[in-house]
């Protein structure tokens, strides 16, 4: 049973999960690209092609590349909070002129994490795809087929428990 720690029964944590996973969503990447609102659109927009295109198969990169400067030519803007940080140590570095090393420092600090925060289509991929196919069957076809042919195949804690389930079935 999974009984909580605490006397109180609104509180308390009970038994902490055997396998733990992350979700893709649950990132400030994603959750970013989700308050955009821009995967509706560009879903509905190429809703058929999207059908089409993974059909058997998830989407190829093209898709993910596709997306990509739609969502920057609509003005979508990441900024990951370690590059936040990195530009208020440059900017406290300018301000308290602590000389031209910390300053270089700080410059290259600002940039990797600016090139980092640019790799995040490619490396939240698989998520954005599966987002994109989901919207474009939901649309199409509605949620039970979306989740079908989207979302079961692709979500690890539903792989995890499918894998789990088969391997504990006589």
């Amino acid at each position: 049973m999974n009984l909580f720690d605490s006397a109180l029964n609104e509180i308390g944590s009970g038994l902490p999960p055997d396998y733990p996973i992350r979700f893709a969503e649950q990132g400030a990447f994603p959750r970013a690209l989700e308050r955009s609102l821009l995967l509706a659109p560009f879903a509905a927009r190429y809703q058929e092609e999207i059908i089409a295109a993974s059909d058997h198969f998830e989407l190829d990169d093209s898709w993910l590349n596709k997306f990509e400067q739609y969502a920057l030519g609509h003005g979508f803007e990441y900024r990951s909070a370690t590059t936040e940080r990195a530009q208020t140590m440059l900017e406290l570095v300018i301000q308290r002129d602590l000389g031209r090393a910390a300053r270089r420092i700080a410059e290259t600090i600002l940039e990797r994490s600016g090139q980092h925060d640019g790799t995040l289509f490619a490396r939240y991929g698989p998520y954005i795809k599966m987002r994109l196919k989901q919207m474009a069957l939901e649309r199409k076809h509605g949620s039970y087929t979306a989740y079908l042919k989207a979302v079961v195949p692709s979500r690890p804690d539903i792989k995890l428990a499918a894998q789990l389930l088969k391997s504990t079935t006589p």
